[in-house]
């Protein structure tokens, strides 16, 4: 991405008191919190899925008959697709690819933005990232959009329909109880995922072992159904059923939904604890249940309104099972919800997305954050897909889409990620990948079918949110290469103001001026911000002290402070001062730039006499008065300019209020 010049970098709403490293909280007290956090937020999704993937493949739309080879042929395809793809690709390789502590798709490529940044420092060659590699992460972040809507509502309409198992009359009632059910989790989201975790963990803690005795006491009346273990029955039951085959992998692959989560919400609660929580507790009790239900359809019982989960459990425990399975798929949504708002912050850090307001809800852990804006849209997507859809089956035809396209581009860049990053040999990487990406094409493809019943959903909104990343992205570069085609003032450089400041100097006032630059201001050949040179050209006069200040992204979430600031003093006499200060942060962290001044006279590192409650800063900001010169141009630039209207004001990215002077530059070309 180009350097854009007089614009500020967007980011989150300030965070106040110290900065702190983003690091997960050690101890036993504080790992047994997380990983009870693990299985309230993380394991949600992928824990309720009992609910209806077997359910789908025997009962949905175009399900199978139950006879004993489809059983064993089924349950062996989710016993595989939860081994190759939640337990190989994403617990023992995807998890790996940690960002200092963050995870998603944008982890990913700000691994390799900092080992390009890497190289560069040690004088080596970077390597450019492709075009298709950003498409292709923005594809795959906006995908997950889709799928954080479709998420909550399948999930609560699934487990509030089992009402008509107790008592039919209730039909009507699981639509509206259904969005009022989700109207409450949205409300809570603002109390932090560090609150919802411990409230919401122990009851998932009681839903796994649940499920997994459930499933185990069906297993004991016909363990047979263990010989699914075999690969061999799934590859019996795919080749038998021909290209209803691909039906049945697009109801399968709802088992393994919410495990781009895993991924998403490792900056919440670290690596350790949501691998624990699944190698001891979640995957046991899912291959538990899953096989109670292959055996209990072996048994040739009836299923009570195609129910399979529920045929499980006796008469009288059907009531708080319910109540159960209905709280756990409210925590269900969990876990997608808070995964687009660590997707959306990494995205607006990035320069990918506009800047919104973002609430830190947990001091001690940077990664826990809270976006009202994305929770309302999320919200009223899965309203509007509960109110059209109605029932867990139709809407399961629009499910699994979004999250096999993200797992799909989520291989790809992972691969790119070990071969550039951690420089893995050929002849390991490639069957490893051969392997991954079988299994993804095969998903994909699979629900690709699902497009006119209603697959087009999640990439309805996939678009809509890839368009608005592509459109902002596009426009952030644009005004950079508009700011290098001009000329005149613009063209100042350091060594030039230093020359022009001794005929120029307000030496009348002690004035302290802070100009916010996006380009680190590093030698006396580098230009002035824009801001500063219309300053110039308009009244003739300069600051007796001036400062550059510029906030320097990096690809690491966070930033120690001993590398936090780079001071270059170009001058330092009785005239005055010019120095230029590049503050780094990483895109977990908020600016705060009177609070970096404060720490930077006190350290000593600014040697200027006022306090820097008093200095005056300066930011530029942009105005579009162009139309563009193609129709495509038009069309982004009135996108851009309304989404940079609408966007969070650059004042406050960097934590200022009322306090700084904003001028605004008409950008004509």
């Amino acid at each position: 991405m180009e350097p854009i010049e007089h614009t500020s970098p967007p980011a989150s709403e300030p965070s106040h008191g110290p900065h702190r490293p983003h690091r997960v909280p050690v101890g036993r007290a504080a790992g047994a919190g997380l990983l009870v956090g693990a299985l309230g937020v993380v394991y949600g999704d992928i824990g309720t899925s009992p609910l209806y993937a077997m359910k789908e493949v025997f009962f949905g739309e175009r399900g199978i008959p139950a006879s004993d080879v489809n059983v064993l042929g089924t349950v062996s395809l989710i016993f595989w697709a939860l081994m190759l793809v939640v337990l190989l690709k994403y617990v023992v390789l995807i998890l790996r690819a940690d960002n200092e502590g963050e995870g998603g798709i944008f982890a990913l490529l700000g691994l390799l933005i900092r080992k390009n940044r890497e190289l560069e420092a040690k004088g080596g060659k970077a390597v450019a990232l492709p075009v298709w590699l950003t498409i292709a992460v923005l594809i795959g972040a906006a995908l997950l959009y889709g799928d954080g809507m479709i998420t909550p509502a399948i999930s609560v309409l699934s487990a509030v329909e089992g009402l008509k198992i107790v008592n039919p009359s209730t039909h009507d009632w699981v639509v509206p109880l259904t969005v009022l059910i989700l109207a409450g989790l949205f409300v809570i989201q603002k109390r932090g995922t560090n609150r919802i975790g411990w409230l919401f963990g122990p009851v998932m803690a009681i839903w796994f072992v649940c499920i997994g005795v459930l499933g185990a006491s069906s297993i004991l009346k016909h363990p047979e159904v263990f010989q699914a273990i075999n690969p061999w029955y799934a590859f019996i039951l795919l080749r038998d059923q021909g290209f209803h085959s691909l039906h049945i992998l697009g109801s399968v692959i709802l088992c393994v939904t919410g495990v781009e989560a895993m991924y998403a919400d490792m900056g919440h609660f670290g690596r350790t604890a949501i691998t624990r929580a699944w190698l001891f507790l979640v995957f046991p009790c899912l291959i538990l249940n899953y096989f109670g239900q292959a055996a209990f359809l072996l048994g040739g019982r009836e299923v009570p309104d195609g129910h399979l989960f529920y045929a499980l459990a006796p008469q009288w425990a059907m009531g708080a099972l319910v109540a159960l399975a209905t709280f756990a798929t409210v925590i269900a949504s969990q876990a997608l919800i808070t995964g687009a708002f660590s997707l959306t912050q990494q995205a607006t850090s990035m320069g990918l997305f506009p800047r919104l307001k973002v609430v830190h809800t947990n001091p001690d852990m940077p990664g826990q954050i809270y976006l009202p804006f994305i929770n309302f849209v999320l919200f009223a997507g899965c309203v509007g897909l509960v109110i059209q859809f109605k029932s867990s089956t139709s809407l399961a035809a629009a499910y699994g889409l979004a999250v096999t396209g993200t797992m799909l581009v989520t291989s790809f860049v992972f691969a790119t990620v070990a071969r550039r990053v951690w420089g893995w040999k050929l002849r390991y990487l490639v069957p490893i990948m051969v392997l991954l990406l079988v299994v993804d094409f095969g998903f994909f493809f699979s629900n690709l079918l699902k497009l006119p019943d209603g697959g087009y959903i999640p990439l309805m909104i996939g678009f809509v949110f890839f368009a608005i990343m592509d459109v902002w992205r596009w426009g952030r570069q644009w005004i950079g290469l508009a700011y290098q085609r001009r000329s005149g003032a613009y063209n100042m450089t350091v060594a030039e103001l230093l020359a022009a400041r001794k005929q120029s100097l307000d030496s009348e006032h002690s004035m302290s001026l802070v100009v916010m630059a996006s380009r680190a201001i590093c030698r006396p050949e580098d230009l002035v911000p824009p801001v500063l040179a219309v300053h110039f050209r308009n009244w003739n006069r300069l600051p007796k002290h001036l400062v550059f200040f510029s906030v320097v992204p990096i690809g690491s979430p966070t930033v120690k402070d001993k590398d936090r600031f780079q001071v270059t003093t170009f001058c330092e006499d009785t005239s005055g001062t010019v120095v230029s200060i590049q503050a780094r942060y990483g895109y977990m962290e908020q600016p705060d730039i009177r609070r970096a001044l404060n720490r930077l006279k006190k350290e000593h590192l600014l040697r200027l006499p006022l306090q820097p409650e008093r200095w005056l800063i300066l930011i530029g900001a942009e105005r579009f008065v162009t139309r563009g010169r193609t129709l495509q141009e038009r069309l982004r630039i009135s996108v851009f300019s309304r989404m940079n209207r609408l966007a969070k004001p650059v004042t406050d990215y960097f934590g200022l209020r009322s306090d700084a002077g904003l001028t605004i530059e008409t950008i004509n070309v």
